[in-house]
């Protein structure tokens, strides 16, 4: 893309997302909290407001995608894709996970997971932290990101643009330290832009306590073809800043293919008209629940109204004269009101609906708390596989997008990671120093660490290690110590139960045999093993007595003794 056509390519985009995407986007948000009739945020619902109803499917499908789909503890293991020594390896795949620790992945990933499942795509953002000397991955505002929509693959993007809102102090700072150009001192701040907020039809606004400043927007293209990054103000034609790019800072997650191009297809938006269709008809019961009210009425040709009002409001147990006329008794004067009865219909289109929504977002059946009464773990991964046949292709988009962040946070540590890290290796309790200098000529490629609730259950996992007992305590090749730390950590038991470890005595010269197992070894025959190498045996230790005629029993014979024999 050429220098010129960056400010109206930014042009196009914000102008097509005001017009289309904006508006789906704040019904969709909508929905999420609540909001399907009432454009109130007081206390309570006015007396109109409670003649209406609604299910919040929508808020459901969303938490329960964050809860079946993100992985509680996101790490990576490192795999070598050239020759590397095996701690280099081992410290980039350390100092990668740190890295994950230290953006709060967990929570980043949340953020674009919802954004996924609500608007149908999520971006996350990996960057350099200089402060703390580490990468850095966040999750944008998608509403605010743009990229190029002739790809239908992620990685066929030819360009992103972010719109990005500073104050003005902070954009003043950026041209006093060099960031940007001289010239840029004659823009002015202005209010926040009303595009990216959100119109969700309430009485209050809240643009203006976005006000409190004034603001810029800078436009952040990273032309991926050109290898250029470019900062760019829409009242301007020169840039802000120019630079080399040197990576793609990001990644898209969408759950969901729309067959068109790289934006997604939203699970709410696939489901939101039956949603609110939903709303309708169980507010149409609402109203015929509250006309089936009793009621009773009354002939007033027949008896006089005042009469009946003070029966009405008499005390219980009283004394009250009804006039009647025309000959009419009470009992003929007073009538049943009139039932209304609800359509048998209406309650098989309501399930009807709510099967329609559980079909096409798969996210629907995976209910929360389904698996809390699984007592073992083969009713546990029975209950997840159900769970998972039509979320594993979801999962696997999202386990992507972590090794592409993986990836870009290991190019980060590998160029501009100065200081040393004390790291933890994967599988390994004890932490040592890595040295940026140690990733030289390190190539890896990363996997997800798999992420299964068994795994995460401890009572799943106490039954697991019950049924493999006699295997680790009967096999001579299992380490009976590690063994022992296991079941300490896996059943809660305090690892001050451990003996203090005692290095075994053998014999001089002999290096001591390592435990190999609960069952004992057989015995060694030391002086064989020292005869075999070469090393004489030490002198048992005897009494004086018989040391003496043990060593003149291995004394050589002279041949004057022999010959007196």
């Amino acid at each position: 893309m050429k220098l010129s056509e960056y400010r109206p390519t930014i042009d196009r985009h914000v102008q097509s997302f005001k017009s289309t995407e904006k508006l789906a986007f704040d019904r969709l948000l909508r929905f999420y909290q609540g909001k399907f009739y009432t454009d109130r945020e007081s206390a309570g619902p006015t007396e109109s407001e409670l003649l209406v109803t609604s299910i919040n499917l929508t808020f459901a499908i969303t938490e329960t995608a964050l809860s079946t789909l993100v992985p509680r503890n996101p790490q990576v293991t490192a795999l070598s894709r050239g020759p590397a020594p095996g701690d280099a390896l081992k410290g980039m795949e350390g100092v990668v996970n740190l890295s994950l620790d230290h953006s709060d992945y967990y929570s980043e990933l949340v953020l674009a997971v919802q954004d996924a499942v609500l608007y149908g795509r999520g971006i996350l953002k990996t960057v350099w932290d200089a402060k703390n000397d580490l990468p850095l991955v966040r999750a944008c505002d998608m509403r605010a990101v743009f990229f190029d929509l002739t790809s239908r693959r992620s990685s066929d993007i030819r360009y992103w643009i972010e719109a990005t809102v500073i104050s003005e102090d902070e954009f003043k700072s950026r041209i006093k330290n060099g960031l940007y150009k001289p010239w840029a001192n004659s823009i002015q701040g202005d209010t926040y832009p009303k595009w990216l907020g959100y119109d969700l039809g309430t009485a209050v606004s809240r643009q203006e306590l976005k006000n409190w400043q004034n603001w810029i927007t800078v436009y952040e293209v990273y032309d991926i073809e050109s290898n250029r990054v470019v900062h760019m103000h829409l009242d301007y034609d020169e840039p802000l800043l120019e630079d080399e790019l040197l990576y793609c800072p990001y990644s898209v997650l969408t759950l969901n293919n729309n067959g068109e191009d790289c934006r997604g297809l939203s699970d709410i938006a696939l489901i939101s008209d039956n949603q609110e269709e939903l709303n309708h008809i169980r507010t149409y019961l609402l109203n015929i629940a509250r006309l089936s009210i009793p009621k009773t009425g009354y002939d007033s040709t027949a008896l006089q109204s005042e009469d009946v009002a003070v029966a009405q409001e008499a005390p219980v147990g009283s004394m009250v004269g009804i006039r009647t006329t025309g000959g009419k008794s009470m009992a003929d004067s007073f009538y049943a009101w009139p039932m209304p009865q609800p359509p048998g219909a209406l309650f098989e289109m309501a399930s009807s609906l709510e099967k329609s929504i559980a079909t096409v977002s798969a996210l629907a059946d995976a209910q929360r708390g389904q698996v809390t009464g699984a007592r073992t773990a083969t009713e546990l991964a029975l209950v997840e596989g159900q769970l998972r046949n039509r979320l594993s292709a979801r999962q696997r988009k999202i386990d992507t997008v972590t090794t592409q962040v993986a990836e870009q946070m290991a190019f980060l540590a590998m160029k501009f990671m100065r200081e040393e890290k004390i790291v933890e290796f994967t599988g390994y309790s004890d932490a040592e120093p890595i040295h940026p200098s140690s990733f030289e000529n390190v190539r890896a490629k990363f996997k997800v660490v798999p992420y299964s609730p068994m795994e995460s259950n401890r009572a799943v996992l106490q039954e697991q290690f019950k049924a493999a007992m006699q295997f680790l305590l009967n096999n001579p090749y299992v380490d009976a110590l590690e063994v022992t730390k296991q079941f300490l950590e896996v059943f809660q038991l305090s690892p001050r139960l451990l003996k203090p470890e005692q290095a075994p005595q053998g014999a001089p010269g002999v290096p001591p045999q390592p435990a190999q197992g609960m069952a004992a070894q057989p015995p060694v025959d030391q002086a064989a093993m020292l005869e075999a190498q070469g090393v004489a045996p030490p002198a048992a230790q005897m009494p004086p007595q018989q040391q003496a005629v043990a060593n003149q029993a291995a004394a050589p014979i002279s041949e004057e003794e022999i010959a007196t024999t």
